[in-house]
Formats: structure tokens, sequence, C-alpha cells
């Protein structure tokens, strides 16, 4: 019956797999996604944001449990004279990790256009620096399947700046039972709602009104934030909201939460100091932007650290460039890095330290510093009363020993009313995002029985 149950939840996943849904072009998903709840007999309507809305029924006010179908992509950023496309990323996209694979163009006139994602000058034998070339999307780009030579025969097919462009997600169910494919996140999160659904339909009455949310825009804009903005939570009189993600660093199969800190809070943080060059001989002529970023490391380290160690937080910076030659003094600085945290006042406070920072290195140094972060997703905290009632209630789940230093935006519903947040293990496996990411998809039948009892007892 469990492996009956998995396979449904994997093939209702393969298919919405097969969808072409970057952020920002999910209609198509979210149509399939309408029709599939339809089909098990369930109420399903688009948000005004693009998302989807599935009422499971029940008595009293909602409880919602959420998913997204975007995945990642990119966008024709330029139709170059050689009629190739040079892309930017939409979501998290990386260049070497679409390196060689096919894609769809989606022109706004409707067409559908086959090419390949290449480097560009792909061919190892003329190529001398094949090996060492960095694969970015500026050193990338498409070549169409088309007889094109040219930006004006590549604009004649209809492709313009601004069309869609999706990679072959590759998918497949091997003999052994493992689901192979890119974008795996979050649509797995979609056949496993699925399954809960058509379990539900098998219980006579539930306790509580049961919502599903599928939402447009995770991989980029924080498409949580959107659907709270509609009001839709409102007008369902939902109570709480729930969620889950993949994890790989708890044993396949665990089920896993804390209350109060779960995600962190996260923002890049980049630092410029534009200095004076000169000579070294004549150094006393230059304003050495190398020294003046070794102090705002220096200093940026000990803001850190003067917070409690009872604290959770994270300031670090992982890369820094300066200078041209050795007999020059510098005149750019660049480094980059992240901040890390949970409560707001500590987050705003370090990068407000920063700035600070920055406004004093000036003064001393009479180098320019310009220090950017935004503002990122807010931290996903677990509310107290609702982690206990859901204890309380007997679900049972592992309790985390400490929280995690990546972000959600699931906590923008935390914003709104309470919610709170799990993690499936699925462990051991690689890296989320891993080009090696695997796991046992049977654990997805874990997840939909561990919200049927979310359903059934609250």
């Amino acid at each position: 019956m469990e492996r009956t149950y998995a396979e449904y939840a994997a093939r209702q996943a393969m298919e919405l797999l097969a969808i072409d849904s970057p952020t920002g072009f999910t209609a198509r998903a979210a149509d399939w996604v309408q029709r599939a709840f339809e089909e098990l007999g369930y109420t399903a309507r688009h948000t005004a944001k693009g998302g989807v809305l599935v009422d499971l029924g029940g008595r009293g006010e909602g409880l919602l449990l959420e998913a997204h179908a975007d995945t990642l992509g990119g966008m024709v950023a330029e139709v170059k004279n050689s009629g190739r496309l040079r892309l930017t990323p939409l979501g998290g996209m990386r260049a070497e990790n679409g390196e060689a694979e096919n894609v769809r163009v989606y022109t706004r006139g409707g067409r559908v256009l086959e090419g390949t994602f290449q480097l560009c000058n792909a061919s190892i034998h003329v190529n001398g620096q094949y090996g060492d070339t960095k694969r970015t999307f500026d050193s990338c780009e498409v070549v169409l399947d088309e007889d094109v030579k040219s930006a004006e025969e590549t604009r004649t097919l209809g492709v313009e700046v601004g069309d869609v462009v999706c990679f072959e997600p590759r998918t497949r169910l091997t003999a052994s039972g493992y689901i192979k494919s890119r974008f795996l996140d979050d649509k797995l999160s979609a056949g496993m709602l699925l399954e809960l659904a058509r379990r539900l339909d098998r219980m006579a009455a539930l306790p509580q009104n049961i919502l599903l949310v599928f939402q447009p825009a995770e991989e980029t804009t924080g498409g949580a934030r959107d659907l709270c903005q509609t009001g839709i939570f409102q007008e369902y009189g939902v109570e709480a909201i729930f969620g889950m993600h993949l994890w790989p660093d708890l044993p396949s199969g665990v089920i896993a939460s804390r209350r109060n800190e779960m995600m962190s809070r996260s923002c890049e943080v980049s630092v410029t100091i534009t200095g004076r060059s000169s000579h070294i001989a004549k150094a006393e002529e230059g304003l050495d932007a190398l020294a003046a970023g070794v102090e705002f490391y220096r200093r940026a380290v000990a803001l850190e650290k003067e917070l409690s160690p009872d604290i959770y937080r994270l300031l670090k910076f992982g890369r820094m460039e300066s200078g041209t030659v050795r007999n020059a003094v510098s005149g750019k600085t660049v480094l980059l890095g992240s901040l890390r945290a949970f409560q707001d006042e500590v987050f705003f406070g370090l990068q407000e330290g920063l700035r600070a920072i920055g406004r004093d290195i000036e003064k001393e140094t009479g180098c320019t510093v310009d220090v950017h972060a935004n503002d990122g997703y807010p931290a996903v905290w677990n509310p107290d009363e609702l982690f206990d009632r859901v204890r309380n209630a007997g679900v049972d789940f592992e309790i985390l020993d400490k929280p995690v230093m990546i972000s959600e935006d699931f906590s923008w519903y935390q914003r709104h009313l309470p919610a709170l947040f799990f993690f499936l293990g699925c462990g051991p496996a690689p890296a989320l995002h891993a080009d090696d990411f695997t796991f046992d998809e049977s654990i997805l039948t874990v997840g939909a029985d561990f919200w049927k009892k979310i359903a059934a007892k609250l």
C-alpha cells in the first residue's frame, strides 16, 4: 500500500516536472495543479497573484499547507549580431549547471523554439581556453535550432529581449524507482500534497477546514508575501499555515522542527572601497584602498564578535578583490559577504554597524566606502503556541538542536498569522540544489502521513 501511495505521488510530481515553469512563467503549471485537484473532486481556484488555492473541505477555520510550483530558468537579455542569444537567469539558475542543455524559447507571439545553451566558441579543438573559461551567462549563449545567422533573422522568428527560456528538466523514473530530474524543488511537495488530498478524500469529515496553496514565485521575489497581500487568507478565515522542506542533514523519513528560531534572515553584503592608485614608489600620492579594505574587514569581524554567543547570527566575507599589479597602490577594493540573523534588531543593527564602519574608514583614509545590503526575507520563527498545540495533539516529530542559517520565504506567512515549518529528512544525501542531489521518493508518503495527522488532530 505504501508503495502504491509513493508511486502516485511520484507520477504526479513527474507530470508537473515536465511542465516548463520558471519563476514568472507559471501559468501552465498553475493550470495543471488546479485540474489535478479538481479531478480528485476538490474545489481549486487561481489567486490574484498567480497561485492556486485548494479547499479540501472540513469544518471551522482553515489550516493551510503550502508548496510552490515555480522553478529556475532564463530570459533573453540580448539578441546578438550572430543571431544567438545571451541570457540572464531567472531565480538561482547557474550557467555551469545548464551548459550543453537543450532549451526552449517561448516567444511572446506564441512560438516555441528549441536550441542549446552552450559555451561561446564551444569547440574544444579550436578554443584553447575551453577548460579555463569561467561559465557565466556572458560567456555562454543559446544557439537556436534554426537557420539564423544575424540578429535580424532571429527577430524574424519572433524572438525578442524578455522572452522566457526553459531548460530541459530531463525527468525520468529509473528502474530502481528513483526520479531523476532538474527542478525537483519544490514540485515534489506538490506531488506529496496531491497524495494527501487523495487520502483525505477517504475521511468522512475533517475537524478543520484544510486549504492547500501553491505560490508562484518562491525562487525570486518571495511569492508568499504577494499571496498575503491578496487578502485570501482572511477571506477563508485561515487559522494557521504549515510548510515543509526536504532536508539532507536529517535521516531519511525523519520529520523535525523547533520552536522560535528555525531559518535565518539573510542578505548579501557588498562593500566597495574606492581610493586613488599611484606607483608604489610614490605611495603618498595615492589613497590605499587595499589597506582600507583590510581595516574594514578587521572591524566588521570585531563588530559581530561583540554580540553575545547566545545570539544566533553570522557575518562572514568570502571574497576580497583589490588592486591590479604588485607595484601600484590599490585604487579599489571589493569585499563580498553574507549577513544572517534571526532577530530583526540584530540583523539591521549589524547592517547599520557596517555602514558606521564605512563612514569611519572614509574619514580616516580619504577613500569612499559604499556598503550595500538588502532586507532579504524575514527569519522563519516558529511560534510557541502553535508549536505546543501540534505537540500536545499527539503529532510526533523530532526537535532540532539548533536553527539553520539559510532562508525561506515561508517567513512572510508568519508575519500575517500563526505558521509552523518542518524539515523532512532525506539523508544521507548531497546538498540541496547540488547537481547530484538524489533521495528515496518513498519518504513522500511520510510527509503525506504527517499532514494527514495535522489535518485530523488539530
